[in-house]
């Protein structure tokens, strides 16, 4: 009689897979019952599985993962994570081009209209300043008269 292997999974508990890869442990219970992932359910009776006659049997459940689908599961992460930082289709933004002379004068022109209006904006502001020390020292004066 030729018995088949028996495979033996090595598992993550259910709470280890989930703080690492920071998914709810729900959904990733609702993942294994659903088999969308791989794990095995496993209960434990009473305090560390034993009983005596006088206490009542509590059962609890325990969700693992097997490695093999926690391995997975961390690889689609690092994917997930290596495509929203990559760069692929923007080679035409860092590609090194020529410019025209019209293109370098418009720059110019941009660049000094904007210094012209920084200009324009302090000289009004310093003489907004001088035609306001004026009236306060007026006002200084009239609020000492009375």
């Amino acid at each position: 009689m030729h018995l088949a292997p028996i495979t033996i999974h090595p598992l993550v508990p259910l709470a280890k897979a989930s703080a690492v890869l920071r998914i709810e442990p729900g959904l990733l219970a609702e993942q294994l019952l659903a088999g969308t992932i791989q794990g095995e359910q496993r209960s434990e009776n009473g305090p560390q599985g034993k009983f005596t006659a006088t206490e009542a049997k509590i059962e609890t459940t325990n969700w693992f993962i097997y490695a093999s689908e926690f391995e997975k599961l961390v690889n689609d992460q690092v994917t997930n994570y290596e495509n929203r930082i990559s760069t692929d289709g923007l080679e035409q933004l860092f590609q090194e081009r020529e410019f025209t002379e019209v293109e370098i004068l418009q720059a110019k022109i941009t660049a000094l209209s904007a210094e012209i209006e920084d200009l324009r904006s302090q000289i009004i502001r310093e003489q907004l300043h001088h035609l306001e020390n004026p009236i306060v020292t007026l006002w200084r004066r009239m609020s000492k008269l009375f």
